[in-house]
């Protein structure tokens, strides 16, 4: 088949690229567009992020069971550039940060709508001073479409991110505002939660600010704001059960 278009969301390693590359007839694809992470940063004080910034260059043991994540999806966008350049095919690479929206697989937003449906007390870091940033799905969306349509996102990296910073105690605001419910929370050290291994899914002591300016003006983009995007997923969310 002839593809315009071909979006990768499940290479996190080189050796998955090079099998959904090489699984192409040549000349067959147009544009590869490769879903990478805001994972793939070093640690840096100069904020926010930019496509430029430093990447990891080893896995990261602290993380645990994702000690590999970040890096391995570093030598994945080698992979992207050095195969594509090779084959002729026009590559973009994508580096969102916390995806959330409809059809969230991953139990990000979720587990919290989960404690609110209960009426279980919600436990947030003590001191909750790590700022992160989301990215809506449907934008995600409407971004590999204006990618697939811009020349100017070929040969590209881009970082995707809504600028809004959020923390815990900003997330919990917001769902409070957006629910009517009055949430319990809990306050509780790292140490604890970690003893505890609850399944906190959003970072407790490091920031993740990256910018999206670039994509913003490449592609013309205005992204969703988090808390009209935390809006619609939770209209979802309970139209599914209800």
């Amino acid at each position: 088949e002839q593809w315009a278009g071909v979006v990768d969301f499940c290479g996190y390693t080189g050796r998955d690229v090079d099998l959904l590359l090489s699984s192409l007839a040549p000349g067959s694809a147009a544009h590869y567009i490769f879903i990478s992470t805001s994972s793939v940063y070093g640690d840096s004080r100069k904020l926010p992020l930019l496509e430029t910034s430093p990447l990891l260059t080893a896995p990261q043991p602290e993380l645990g069971p994702a000690a590999d994540y970040g890096f391995d999806k570093c030598r994945a966008e080698s992979t992207v550039r050095e195969t594509c350049r090779a084959a002729g095919i026009a590559w973009t690479i994508l580096r969102p940060v916390i995806i959330y929206g409809r059809y969230n697989y991953a139990p990000r937003e979720s587990y919290f709508f989960d404690l609110i449906q209960k009426g279980d007390t919600v436990v947030v870091p003590e001191k909750g001073l790590a700022l992160f940033q989301f990215l809506l799905v449907d934008d995600l969306a409407r971004i590999i479409l204006g990618c697939l349509n811009a020349g100017s996102a070929r040969g590209a990296v881009f970082n995707a991110a809504a600028p809004d910073l959020v923390s815990y105690t900003r997330f919990l605001e917001a769902l409070e505002e957006i629910t009517g419910e009055r949430l319990p929370v809990v306050p509780m050290g790292i140490a604890e939660i970690e003893a505890r291994r609850l399944p906190l899914p959003f970072p407790l002591d490091g920031h993740i600010i990256v910018s999206g300016e670039k994509l913003a003006r490449a592609l013309d983009f205005e992204f969703t704001g988090f808390e009209e995007g935390l809006r619609r997923t939770w209209q979802w969310w309970r139209s599914e059960r209800y």
